[in-house]
């Protein structure tokens, strides 16, 4: 209405992004310094690097898996070591920067530019998540970005045919009768590789033409007692 008005703003950084609030009720640079000096100050601990965070994350026996443990989500070594690598590998290249610092346009280039499966980029952004949560156990408590979400590309299995089948089941097509009789349980009894590896004889209940599956092997070649 004709008027000139002056309003006074302060910004702080979030996840690398400017954040503008306006001095409420400021009408002068005076009145601005002395409504920011009473604002709360926000954490030096948001300063903490990400190099700090991940350092024992996923490393057994690590305060991040007893929690982990706590919180019903412990992982399998394998899965723990492939996990660890990503944490190296975000070490490398963000260590020496603080969450806070890190943008999601970063993080998206990186991926976008890798050469690595759908599944791959899943299980990274899933991981840096979780440097987010665990970043809360050193004071840092910052809001997780919305990442881009990747797809995992699963190529639809080709299915056999019964003549197909009748052809390849013959034990003359493989090198031994243990060979044989593992594909023979694999493909007619509908088993995961790990289930039909870790077969034994007393699973098989001949008189009820049953197969009782009560276990699998796990890639360090350990036996789990559980149908999965």
């Amino acid at each position: 209405n004709g008027k000139t008005i002056h309003k006074w703003y302060y910004y702080y950084l979030v996840n690398g992004k400017q954040v503008q609030k306006s001095c409420k009720r400021c009408t002068t640079k005076a009145e601005a310094e002395a409504y920011i000096q009473k604002l709360p100050r926000r954490s030096r601990n948001n300063e903490v690097l990400i190099k700090t965070v991940v350092e024992t994350m996923f490393v057994p026996g690590s305060d991040h898996m007893k929690r982990r443990i706590q919180l019903g989500r412990p992982l399998e070594l394998h899965t723990m070591k492939e996990a660890l690598n990503k944490m190296v590998i975000m070490a490398e290249l963000w260590g020496n920067r603080t969450l806070e610092s890190l943008t999601v346009e970063e993080v998206g280039n990186y991926l976008f530019a890798l050469e690595k499966s759908g599944s791959y980029k899943i299980c990274f952004v899933n991981n840096l998540k979780e440097v987010y949560a665990e970043a809360a156990w050193h004071g840092c408590k910052i809001p997780v970005p919305q990442f881009p979400k990747f797809v995992r590309k699963v190529k639809k299995a080709d299915i056999f045919t019964t003549e197909e089948l009748n052809k390849l089941l013959v034990p003359e097509n493989f090198p031994s009768e243990e060979t044989y009789l593992f594909f023979l349980c694999l493909l007619s009894g509908g088993l995961r590789l790990g289930e039909a590896v870790g077969m034994r004889v007393k699973q098989v209940i001949f008189d009820c033409k049953a197969l009782i599956v009560d276990g699998f092997i796990k890639c360090d070649n350990t036996r789990a007692p559980y149908n999965k």
